[in-house]
Order: C-alpha cells, then structure tokens, then sequence
C-alpha cells in the first residue's frame, strides 16, 4: 500500500486499456517521418534546394546534380589530390584541369552543350563560374510553371549526362558529340515532362509547347470555380 500511495495522482492505475504513445509527436503516432525528423540536425535550407528537389525531378539525376553542387563528384582533380590518378587533364577537352567549375560548364565541349540548351528555354546567360551558374538558377527560376520545371529539368539532365559522358570516356572508351549529348538531354526533358501531364497552365506554355514539341494537352487548366 505504501508502494501505491507513493505513485502521483496522474499515473495511478485504472481501468483503462494501457496504450503506446510516441512522446516526440502530439498525436501520440509513431511514423518513420516523425523519427526521422526528432532525430536529425534541423538547419535552415540551402538557398539551391529548389533547382534538385523540385516537384518533377528526376531521382537518378537529382543525386548526381546534389553531388556536383556540394563539389564532391571525383574530378580528376580531386583524384589526384587523393594520389588515385596521376594526371587532372580534363577528357572532353584534353586542355584544363578537370574540376567541377570546368566541367560546367567552362570546358569547350560542355560549354557548347549549355549554350544549345539555352536556345531552348528562351534564355541567354553569360559565361560564369559554377556556383554562380547555380545562384542565378535559384534567383532566376522559381515556382512550378511548365517554363520553370522545364529550365530546371534541362539545368540539372545537362549536368548528369556531361557527367556521365565523362565517364564513358574515362571507363570505357567511348565518345560521344556535343550533339549526340545535347539529344540525349531533350530526349530526358521530353519523357519526364510527357510521363507527369499535369504542369499549370501559364503564359508561356506556348513558347515551350512550341519549342520542345509537346502535345497541347501537356499543361493542367486551373479548375473553374462555380
């Protein structure tokens, strides 16, 4: 009895069924969310977030991009450093180093790349260095526009496949045009922007409709309310 009279008012037992209830969250429901985020560092956002996780990313893509703006691809400079490689010569210009400010898009094979990209989303911006290209991205394109998701979509699948024609060059031999790299980019762009057929309609669809091909259906009409 003593034992029981030393147990607080609010936790004496009772007739109630016992239940589990998870102290981080409010409601009392555990979810892998809810512990993810009691357990992780909260930190404000990085000002890029937006040009990788946005609406109609594409996974594959968005890891290499994420990686490429932390500048931690393995560059051959950064191979060398590490004494992996013996020579930084960049492999799709054999004429600068290989780093991350080269390879977007300062290197002449990348460069003619991005600039046939722009053509396509009506835009024309100088020559800058790599996290300068990434800040305009993020002051320059936002919201969730079809132009918008389309400069994004282009921006980060002309990072992956430079990149990835890097490689085929290093580890298997082979090479590619600026050409041929171009079309595989337009060719991403083209089937993640017809497999999701529901971007908000906006002034500029046109253009883009026009330029890149699309059905008209592509863009989703705002509901008419009653």
């Amino acid at each position: 009895m003593e034992a029981q009279d030393s147990i607080p008012d609010d936790m004496q037992p009772t007739n109630r069924e016992d239940k589990v209830c998870w102290l981080p969250y409010r409601d009392g429901k555990f979810s892998i969310h809810s512990a993810w985020d009691n357990w992780r560092s909260h930190r404000p956002k990085v000002p890029w977030c937006q040009s990788i996780w946005f609406k109609f990313h594409i996974p594959r893509v968005r890891t290499i991009v994420w990686m490429a703006i932390q500048e931690r691809l393995s560059t051959l400079n950064r191979l060398v450093m590490f004494g992996i490689k013996d020579s930084s010569l960049c492999v799709l210009c054999s004429a600068q180093v290989e780093d991350h400010n080269h390879l977007f898009f300062a290197c002449p094979f990348s460069c003619q790349i991005w600039n046939a990209l722009q053509s396509k989303l009506n835009v024309s911006w100088p020559s800058m260095d790599w996290m300068e290209l990434v800040e305009r991205m993020n002051v320059n394109i936002s919201g969730n526009s079809s132009a918008t998701t389309i400069m994004k979509l282009v921006f980060t699948c002309a990072i992956y496949n430079v990149w990835q024609e890097r490689n085929l060059r290093i580890f298997q031999s082979t090479k590619s045009p600026e050409t041929v790299i171009i079309k595989k980019v337009e060719s991403m762009v083209r089937c993640r922007i017809l497999s999701v057929n529901n971007f908000k309609e906006d002034n500029t669809n046109g253009w883009f409709i026009r330029v890149w091909k699309l059905p008209p259906s592509v863009p989703k009409k705002a509901p008419i309310n009653n």
